[in-house]
């Protein structure tokens, strides 16, 4: 794992909200892209760190109702 993967992974999981995990994975990609990078997005650790997280937030939010 790249240092810029494990920066986005933590600021993944430091995000308080889904629309704040959203807004730092859409930063990941942009500056991933911009700087060609060269991470397979299928490999990416943000991605699925992201993915996971979203996950909790959903099923937090099925376990209050």
């Amino acid at each position: 794992m790249t240092k810029f993967e494990q920066i986005g992974v933590e600021r993944q999981l430091e995000s308080e909200t889904k629309r704040e995990a959203l807004k730092n994975f859409q930063h990941s990609c942009d500056v991933c892209c911009y700087r060609r990078m060269r991470i397979d997005c299928n490999k990416c650790s943000i991605a699925f760190t992201h993915s996971e997280v979203i996950a909790c937030f959903d099923d937090y939010k099925t376990a209050l109702k």
